[in-house]
């Protein structure tokens, strides 16, 4: 996984370098925010990781979203700024983000998901601005049982694994993702997993 980091400081550039590394990332990049495009066109990357500021313009981000042909995923303050950043087209992690849960949000990203760090505000509000195509299949709640199936769908869990991490049988597993995929009208996994995601349910 190829990042470039971007923030307003050089402090806030290398901590992000830091943390993107701890999450198995290589950094190929590291700038402001106004040399993103510049760097982008002569290093080759799969997403970029931006630290947005407390006074950070949501209409500047959302015009350099469109300027940029790479995801780009925003860390946030918790309780700040979810829906906003996923209205200017890119994805939300918490800045209190786990390595592992940076990773997967990157991942997640490169691979055309919209990500939206659940502790961060608005994350109710997730299908209204994402990459993906807008849903308009009405979504049953799952049970707790049921989100924590597709919490490990989502991390590319098989039913004999999902069996083994919840301590029950194979034949429940079935069940419980069938149950998932119907209640979110979804014909495969990864469906199920991007419904998930735009629920705002999900941290991928």
């Amino acid at each position: 996984m190829r990042v470039v980091v971007a923030a307003d400081r050089p402090v806030l550039r290398g901590g992000l370098a830091a943390l993107a590394e701890d999450a198995g990332a290589e950094v190929v990049a590291s700038v402001d925010e106004l040399g993103l495009p510049g760097v982008l066109g002569r290093a080759e990357a799969d997403v970029v990781l931006l630290q947005l500021g407390g006074d950070a313009d949501l209409d500047e981000l959302a015009d350099l979203r469109r300027r940029l042909a790479l995801p780009l995923v925003c860390l946030v303050e918790e309780g700040t700024g979810g829906a906003e950043v996923l209205e200017a087209g890119a994805s939300a992690l918490s800045l209190d983000a786990t390595a592992e849960e940076l990773r997967a949000g990157l991942e997640a990203a490169a691979a055309g998901l919209v990500v939206l760090d659940p502790r961060v505000r608005g994350a109710s509000r997730a299908p209204t601005a994402s990459r993906q195509p807008a849903d308009d299949v009405p979504v049953e709640d799952l049970t707790p049982r049921e989100m924590q199936v597709l919490q490990l769908m989502a991390r590319g869990y098989t039913n004999p694994s999902i069996a083994r991490e919840l301590g029950i049988s194979q034949h429940t597993v079935k069940y419980h993702v069938t149950a998932v995929l119907g209640k979110l009208a979804a014909s495969t996994r990864a469906e199920a997993v991007a419904r998930g995601i735009r629920q705002g349910w999900l941290l991928v």
